[in-house]
C-alpha cells in the first residue's frame, strides 16, 4: 500500500502543499461504484479492452505522515455520518477516500491495479496504476459486479451495522475504523469463511486490527443474501497462550444481556479457573465460583451493571488459557 499511496497522492501534496490543511479540504469522499467507471476507462486504456473489475478496496485511519508527506493527511473509511462543518461537506456512511480496483485481461493473461482518488481542485477524478497492496484472494479471475444492490458499499454498512457483535464493538469503539476494506468473490488469505456463510455471491470484508488495548475484529457481509458474520479478537492486554479449552466453552446468549451463562461442553481436569476481563486486561468478574458450583460444566454471569461492548471470558486450565469474546449489547 505505501506505493499506492505515495504515487497516487504525490500529485495532490504538491499542488496543494500550500493551500490546504487536511484531508477533508483535499480529497472529496466517494462510494466505491461512483469510481469504477474512472477506473475501468484507465484500465480499458492501459491494459486491455477486454479488462474487468475482479477486486476492490480501501483502507481506514491512515495517517499519510509515517510515509513522509508534508501535510497532516489523513486516509479515511467513514463508517458513520460526520456530518458538514463549515466549506467542507458532510462524509456519509460506507465513503471513503480512496478506493483500489483491481482489472483483470483474458487476452494479455496480467492484472492491473489502480488507485482512485476525487479531488475538485485537481479537476475531479484521479487514477494512478499502481500495486494495490490490500489484502488480496489467492485467485483473482471471477468478474466483480459492482451494479448489484449488496455490491454498494454504504449497503454493506447498513448491513453491517445490523450486526450485534459488531455493535458492541462499536459501542467500545466508536473511533476505530476497519483498517481493511475489500470487496471480491474470494476472502483475503487468512481470513477463513464461517460454516453456512452464503458465498453465492461477492462477500465484504471489514479488518479491525488489534493493538494493546483495543481488541480486533473481522466482519463479513454477503452481498447477495446480506448475512453477516463478525469474529473479535482479543487485544494484546488479554494474555492467552493457546486456544486449548477454547472449543468447549460457549456463552449463551452471544451477544448477552442481563444475564449469560458459559458452557463448558465436555470434561475439564486439572487445576481450572474462569474470569472475565476488559479490553485492558482488567478483571471484571470472577466466575471461578460459580464454575465449581455447577461441577465444571457452567458459570452464570449477573452482566446487568456492565456497560454495553466487549468483554473476554478468560478459561485456565493447568496454566493453558484461551480466550472467549462476549459482546454485551445495549438494554
Amino acid at each position: 500500500m505505501r506505493n499506492l499511496l505515495r504515487l497516487a497522492l504525490l500529485a495532490v501534496v504538491l499542488v496543494l502543499a500550500a493551500r490546504s490543511e487536511s484531508s477533508a479540504q483535499l480529497l472529496t469522499p466517494f462510494y466505491v461504484h461512483e469510481g469504477y467507471d474512472a477506473a475501468l476507462q484507465k484500465a480499458r486504456d492501459t491494459l486491455a479492452a477486454d479488462a474487468y473489475l475482479v477486486y476492490a478496496g480501501t483502507f481506514g485511519d491512515l495517517d499519510l505522515a509515517q510515509f513522509g508527506f508534508p501535510l497532516p493527511i489523513t486516509l479515511n473509511f467513514y463508517q458513520d455520518l460526520v456530518p458538514q462543518s463549515g466549506f467542507t461537506p458532510a462524509r456519509y456512511p460506507g465513503q471513503a477516500d480512496a478506493w483500489g480496483y483491481v482489472f483483470n485481461s483474458p487476452s494479455k493473461g496480467q492484472t492491473m491495479s489502480l488507485v482512485v482518488l476525487n479531488s475538485f481542485l485537481l479537476g475531479g477524478w484521479t487514477v494512478q496504476g499502481v500495486p494495490v497492496e490490500l489484502p488480496l484472494p489467492a485467485v483473482l479471475v471471477d468478474t466483480l459486479d459492482l451494479t448489484v444492490s449488496g455490491a454498494r458499499s454504504d449497503t454493506a454498512v447498513f448491513r453491517l451495522k445490523r450486526n450485534p457483535d459488531y455493535q458492541g464493538y462499536h459501542a467500545q469503539y466508536p473511533n476505530k475504523q476497519p483498517n481493511f476494506v475489500t470487496l471480491g468473490a474470494g476472502l483475503p488469505q487468512g481470513i477463513p469463511t464461517p460454516p453456512d456463510f452464503d458465498v453465492s455471491g461477492p462477500i465484504w470484508s471489514f479488518t479491525y486490527t488489534r493493538s494493546g488495548d483495543t481488541a480486533g475484529m473481522i466482519c463479513l457481509v454477503a452481498s447477495t443474501s446480506g448475512m453477516t458474520a463478525c469474529r473479535i479478537v482479543a487485544p494484546s492486554a488479554v494474555p492467552s497462550e493457546n486456544d486449548a479449552a477454547r472449543a468447549s466453552l460457549r456463552a449463551v446468549p452471544n451477544p448477552g444481556g442481563d444475564h449469560v451463562r458459559f458452557v463448558v461442553d465436555g470434561a475439564l481436569r486439572g487445576e481450572v479457573s474462569l474470569e472475565l476481563l476488559d479490553a485492558r486486561g482488567a478483571l471484571v468478574s470472577d466466575l471461578s465460583r460459580s464454575l465449581l458450583d455447577n461441577d465444571l460444566h457452567a458459570a452464570e454471569l449477573d452482566a446487568s451493571s456492565l456497560a454495553p461492548g466487549v468483554y473476554f471470558c478468560r478459561l485456565v486450565v493447568d496454566g493453558a488459557a484461551s480466550v472467549l469474546p462476549i459482546t454485551i449489547g445495549a438494554r
